[in-house]
């Protein structure tokens, strides 16, 4: 019920130009890769905020990865991704095996920008980026002295953000839903109740921080069973939550937009609350402190 009530809400916030694309959600970006016009060179421009100031965000490609080799993400991506900046630990040399790690990284970073430049077909700017690959530009570049691996960076070709591309949010798409769907068998959805490709798990986690915690914020899965003692009849990850990939993703994207939402959320020290209203409520009631806001309403 929960799942189905979410992905009525996020039909409607999507009518209403509210919820970001398919699989995209507000990240902070450290650094902007700004490429050169013919691909053949690039520079960063930092974004670091001033001290006080509130970092700016952007909705971006993201989904929920996990495990010794995670895959990375279209386009922005941290540093750790797109230069091969190994993690290391302060007054430590860097470690033989960390450095191989972000090689790798880089490497499928690089392969899945040519992913996208295969698939869009026409479009100037991705051939831009395919230059800016094959031609070894990606991998010469001079990481800056004050840049982590964990630092955030876009790319963009003069003052355009590549990511917010049609065909840049149409391939992050269609590669999701190839990481997410596994194996699973085409079988009725438990959400809407068609015949569908179902998820092995949620493409879209809870975003860290949206949940109070008494430690460091992580993101969450909704729903998540990893262990086979944990399942009913063994059975791990959505084998017991059948649920498609358009329901599964929407249902968690418009589930960060409301514990985002001032109206639609409140916030104790251990727990947090979120509402919607399925019909149109008076403004007056909205307005009210701690009343149940109208983001919108469900369609017919």
């Amino acid at each position: 019920m929960l799942l189905h009530r979410l992905t009525e809400y996020a039909a409607c916030a999507e009518a209403d130009s509210e919820l970001p694309p398919p699989y995209y959600r507000p990240r902070r970006i450290q650094w902007i890769l700004r490429i050169a016009e013919d691909g053949r060179s690039a520079a960063f421009v930092g974004r670091r905020p001033a001290k006080g100031e509130k970092a700016q965000e952007t909705t971006a490609p993201y989904a929920y990865r996990s495990g010794t080799m995670p895959p990375p993400f279209l386009i922005v991506d941290t540093a750790q991704y797109v230069l091969a900046l190994p993690k290391q630990v302060v007054g430590k040399p860097v470690a033989e095996r960390a450095a191989e790690d972000a090689y790798r990284r880089r490497e499928a970073y690089a392969a899945l920008l040519l992913e996208w430049a295969d698939a869009a077909v026409g479009d100037p700017l991705a051939g831009v980026v395919r230059t800016f690959v094959t031609t070894g530009v990606l991998q010469s570049l001079t990481v800056p002295e004050e840049m982590t691996s964990a630092d955030v960076i876009a790319l963009m070709v003069g003052t355009t953000w590549l990511h917010r591309l049609p065909s840049a949010q149409g391939t992050w798409a269609s590669v999701v839903r190839s990481r997410k769907s596994g194996k699973a068998a085409a079988a009725l959805c438990l959400v809407c109740g068609k015949d569908g490709e179902l998820l092995s798990t949620i493409p879209e986690s809870i975003k860290s921080g949206a949940i109070p915690t008494g430690g460091r914020g992580r993101d969450a899965q909704l729903v998540s069973i990893n262990a086979a003692a944990r399942g009913r009849g063994r059975a791990i990850q959505l084998v017991n939550t059948p649920v498609c990939e358009g329901c599964g993703g929407r249902a968690m994207a418009a589930l960060n937009l409301l514990l985002a939402s001032d109206t639609n959320r409140r916030r104790t020290a251990d727990s947090v609350t979120v509402w919607w209203t399925q019909e149109p409520v008076d403004d007056r009631t909205s307005r009210a402190p701690n009343s149940p806001a109208p983001p919108c309403s469900t369609p017919a």
